[in-house]
């Protein structure tokens, strides 16, 4: 999220703000003598609205809102000063990244193998998923997998592996895995740490494919997969 002012429509300070950890009623702290307080009021993935110095502003998602000019305070030329609010897209993949970990602590705060009732807020982020997916974000299709085939979003442990492999399939044929998704590596690489990733395909020509030309590309999270995926068979031959 940007925001950013100007005094008497020229262009004077932009502050880049990382929406990951906030919440409603956080303050918002920036260096800046014209702007004495920012609280957040409400945050969703599809807006923000702030409070800035008792002005409310709320951006949705993509758009930039200007907000009503008001008197620099102190200012002996009665300058007006005027604020702007951006919701950038990437802040969607930050709020969906906060979510997951807020349900992935409930579910560890559970002995049930299921949990149903974070379902509908998982619902929603599998919902924001397939949103940044359709806006060519292709490499989230992994994550998309993983949370879907899982239980329990704190360990990420596979229990629908037919519908992992089903997504990671879909999301491969879209250009996901390619030698240069960082993004979509760096979640298989995820979803290795507590899941075999021998299984993550069940065409292992294919898988075994797209791992070394991402290897050949420079990737060291394929790289990680592939020697976690071979090693075990090193070691057989060498017995």
């Amino acid at each position: 999220m940007a925001i950013h002012h100007t005094v008497d429509d020229e262009w004077y300070d932009y502050v880049d703000v990382d929406v990951a950890n906030l919440h409603p009623g956080d303050e918002i702290h920036i260096e800046d003598d014209a702007i004495t307080k920012i609280t957040v009021v409400d945050l969703t993935p599809e807006k923000v609205t702030l409070n800035i110095d008792g002005q409310y502003i709320t951006a949705t998602l993509g758009e930039t809102t200007v907000g009503r000019a008001w008197l620099l305070p102190g200012s002996p030329d009665r300058e007006e000063i005027k604020v702007s609010v951006s919701y950038a897209e990437w802040t969607l993949y930050n709020v969906v990244i906060d979510e997951i970990n807020h349900i992935g602590e409930l579910h560890f705060q559970s002995d049930s193998s299921v949990h149903p009732e974070t379902a509908d807020r998982e619902q929603t982020v599998i919902t924001h998923i397939d949103e940044l997916i359709a806006k060519e974000r292709v490499g989230l299709y992994p994550l998309k997998a993983l949370l879907m085939s899982s239980n329990h979003w704190g360990k990420m442990i596979i229990v629908r592996h037919g519908m992992f492999q089903d997504i990671l399939l879909e999301g491969i044929g879209k250009g996901a895995l390619a030698p240069d998704d960082q993004l979509g590596w760096s979640w298989m690489h995820t979803a290795a740490i507590n899941n075999d990733p021998a299984l993550f395909m069940a065409d292992t020509d294919r898988y075994y494919d797209l791992l070394m030309e991402a290897v050949a590309n420079g990737n060291e999270d394929a790289r990680d997969i592939m020697d976690q995926i071979w090693e075990p068979e090193n070691c057989q031959e060498e017995d």
